[in-house]
């Protein structure tokens, strides 16, 4: 029962979960950083 238990902890929790889905944000949030031009983040500050 403890292996049949071991296998599914991953599907069971939830914080690991909520704390994958923030870190593929900040990876989607650095690759948009990333490929934008050098004054493009600049202009996104003074609107």
């Amino acid at each position: 029962m403890r292996f049949a238990f071991s296998r599914c902890i991953e599907l069971l929790d939830f914080r690991q979960k909520k704390e994958d889905e923030v870190q593929k944000q900040k990876q989607e949030a650095k690759s948009k950083i990333e490929s934008m031009d050098k004054d493009e983040p600049a202009h996104l500050l003074s609107r």
